[in-house]
């Protein structure tokens, strides 16, 4: 008798602990949705206009820390905001290096069904493509990350990917059939030098005469060293600015996504293009930020809005600038002087911590983009 009385006040104690930690995960959750849902109303205020304006988007950035980890390149990085965020900045000089070369990398190229414009994207991170690419190419891969927007189902294992315009790989159109959005992005080789150009809403023939690889809508920030036009910050809470016919006086409005605060990756380059700078803007809490991605949401906490990445490129006096693709997508991997590798994980995986992999770039982790640019070292051609 004792022995069951026993019993049934531990299963009540039990029970009752089971109860108070479901209540407390209730109201944690509850009160993350409401933190989650305050926060987003919060960044369509016009105070908050103010408060979402990184004051790191500048340049220089005096408290950056500089290494130079493969000839012809140099790296900065800046770790002092105040909000978390991450800052890096590569410059590729094609000059100092005439065996740098820029390339594109897409998914589709080589799956089982080439360019049938569906891809299992997940698998592949940009240090798996960046292993495959070392195995492919007659150099290194000196950095990797991910390219222009895409189309999806779903984040994560067995979803697939889409594009939304033509692309041009090694010199041959694919896609031809897709429409154009908002500018293309691209590079032309002459005599083994490049050409960046980024053009509004091109024919697909154009595209394949222009450029040797190239792929459409990006958002121009700086185009001949001038700022284009940006939808103006929402003037009352909780209203959203509908999307609107295109212009090439226009970097290109996406909705829900110019205003907020995401990790970013943005491309530069001067006026001789012998100098390309790559910005990646790693946002502090990666764990909601690949949340809030996964459902077509973005980060609050930290990171970087379109208006911030032009005040950045506008101050660094680039020639044209481009923003890419961001959020969960966002990866970055490249090589560092003792030939391994320093990788950023996609956003969408949850974690923003630096992983150092080997040369082999063993145990590279998931978390795919459709598309990714990169940097190889490689025997000049003419």
């Amino acid at each position: 008798m004792t022995a069951k009385v026993s019993e049934s006040t531990n299963g009540v104690r039990a029970i009752n602990a089971i109860s108070v930690i479901a209540a407390i995960a209730v109201v944690c959750t509850l009160q993350y949705r409401r933190h989650v849902e305050y926060r987003m109303r919060q960044k369509y205020t016009p105070q908050a206009h103010v408060a979402l304006q990184a004051p790191e988007a500048q340049w220089p950035w005096p408290q950056a820390s500089e290494d130079r980890p493969h000839p012809g390149v140099r790296h900065w990085v800046d770790k002092s905001s105040k909000s978390g965020t991450i800052l890096d900045l590569f410059e590729f000089d094609f000059n100092v290096n005439p065996q740098l070369r820029f390339e594109m990398y897409d998914q589709d190229e080589d799956d089982d069904k080439p360019f049938g414009n569906e891809v299992k994207y997940w698998d592949n991170g940009v240090g798996v493509i960046a292993k495959r690419l070392n195995t492919k190419n007659d150099g290194p891969v000196v950095a990797a990350w991910n390219g222009l927007f895409f189309d999806l189902d779903g984040a994560g294992q067995g979803r697939t990917a889409h594009h939304l315009t033509p692309i041009v790989l090694h010199g041959k159109l694919h896609y031809p059939d897709l429409p154009t959005y908002r500018w293309t992005f691209g590079v032309k080789y002459h005599s083994g030098r490049p050409k960046f150009d980024v053009l509004f809403k091109p024919k697909p023939a154009e595209m394949e005469a222009l450029f040797d690889h190239a792929a459409g809508a990006a958002q121009c920030v700086i185009k001949d060293g001038k700022e284009l036009k940006l939808e103006p910050f929402p003037n009352k809470p909780g209203y959203v600015p509908p999307a609107h016919e295109e212009t090439p006086d226009e970097a290109g409005y996406i909705r829900m996504i110019d205003h907020v605060r995401v990790s970013r990756t943005s491309i530069g380059w001067n006026r001789d293009s012998s100098k390309l700078y790559l910005l990646y803007v790693t946002a502090p809490d990666a764990k909601t930020e690949a949340a809030l991605s996964k459902n077509g949401l973005n980060s609050v906490n930290g990171g970087w809005t379109l208006a911030d990445i032009q005040r950045f490129w506008k101050a660094k006096g680039v020639y044209c600038a481009i923003n890419s693709d961001g959020g969960g997508p966002a990866q970055l991997v490249y090589r560092r002087p003792d030939s391994r590798y320093c990788l950023l994980p996609a956003v969408w995986n949850g974690s923003n911590a630096r992983i150092v992999l080997n040369e082999q770039l063993t145990d590279a982790p998931p978390g795919g983009a459709l598309m990714y640019f990169y940097i190889t070292e490689a025997p000049v051609t003419r």
